[in-house]
């Protein structure tokens, strides 16, 4: 199931013609080019973390950057099992590219019944054509850029007065931008690993809760405190921006109120990205099993892909709290697993070790 729209969603991606099975495309892997050995001062928490384990486990590890490292066994030096950032050197590049094309994405996804929202691409020079196309319903849809890039080419609270500047935003050096339906509920980051489900984040719009006492700057500043003590969101604060000043302006806050005891203010109510200052609370435990399987099926909608990450949303009934639909927004085939080693709230996950094994089994191999 799945292969025939891979085929034909690959050879579009790379302008290939279907010549026959005896001429089919091969697949791929990423090969990562060393640039000198000279190790980069800040170094990738995901990789740190993968180094870490592989340590623990009597293997050796080399440092070439920041974010690349080789794991070996010592009895074989000279195989290597590579990792760049949290991603493995196994992982399909034809299916790691494909995965961080959105629209190409969202059509292997479908062919997988796979839920995703309803979204069209429009190229940077449309932003006319995208306008009509949403029907100036703007709080109903959100810009992204048509490649990965950590929410930094994502606009989710558009509305007339500023939807140019968020369009550039979103096609800012990629040329093409991504409509697509915003959908309600919780947000999850999901960890699969060679076909199993390993573990779920939450990402909950940043907030903060009224003491009766602190303004609510104060109180943001207290909780930028506090992701400054976690390894994973150090470099990820609140920032009082302008979508920060109008959603406090429609609760009738400002940075200078004093909420009540107990009262809980939010600071992006659309926005669950890590960098504009969500929070991470571990989910995995309490993930619905038919969400996880439909987290699994994405994966295997992109050959060879041995770990990734999914993005996805669950809206609950309100009735019974059970999780009645779900739509995956898109796959990353770095998983970034920083987040499930150090959530805000609820278990540690060791992500790292199940990517060890990975290595482990590559290695024994020879």
């Amino acid at each position: 199931m799945g292969e025939n729209i891979f085929v034909k969603v690959k050879n579009k991606f790379f302008g290939l013609k279907n010549k026959g099975s005896n001429n089919a495309l091969k697949e791929t892997r990423i090969r990562y080019r060393v640039r000198g050995k000279g190790v980069k001062k800040n170094v990738g928490l995901s990789s740190r973390l993968i180094e870490e384990e592989a340590l623990k486990r009597g293997l050796g590890v080399f440092r070439y950057s920041g974010f690349l490292i080789a794991v070996y066994d010592f009895s074989e030096p000279k195989e290597k099992f590579w990792f760049h950032d949290a991603r493995p050197s196994n992982n399909s590049g034809v299916s790691s590219r494909l995965a961080g094309k959105k629209e190409l994405a969202s059509t292997l996804l479908s062919e997988w019944d796979v839920v995703v929202p309803v979204e069209k691409v429009f190229r940077a020079s449309e932003k006319e054509g995208a306008r009509k196309y949403i029907n100036y319903r703007y709080r109903e849809f959100v810009l992204k850029g048509n490649v990965g890039s950590k929410g930094r080419r994502v606009a989710v609270d558009l509305n007339e007065a500023n939807f140019s500047s968020q369009w550039e935003k979103a096609s800012k050096g990629v040329g093409r931008v991504l409509v697509q339906q915003k959908v309600f509920g919780r947000e999850y980051r999901v960890t699969v690993i060679n076909g199993e489900f390993v573990a779920a984040l939450e990402r909950r719009p940043p907030s903060v809760y009224g003491d009766g006492v602190l303004r609510i700057g104060e109180l943001i500043n207290r909780k930028n405190e506090t992701r400054g003590r976690n390894p994973h969101l150090y470099d990820k604060p609140i920032i009082v921006d302008e979508e920060v000043s109008r959603e406090l302006g429609e609760q009738g806050f400002t940075l200078n109120s004093i909420p009540s005891k107990g009262l809980k203010v939010e600071l992006r109510r659309f926005s669950a990205n890590f960098g504009a200052g969500s929070d991470s609370v571990d989910a995995s435990g309490c993930f619905p099993e038919h969400v996880r399987k439909a987290c699994i099926r994405a994966v295997r909608a992109f050959p060879s892909l041995t770990a990734a990450a999914i993005d996805v949303v669950c809206e609950s009934n309100p009735e019974n709290g059970m999780v009645d639909r779900y739509w995956v927004l898109e796959i990353n085939s770095n998983p970034a697993i920083g987040g499930h080693h150090y959530p805000m709230e609820g278990e540690s996950i060791n992500v790292a070790a199940r990517l060890v094994d990975i290595a482990v089994k590559s290695l024994s191999a020879y």
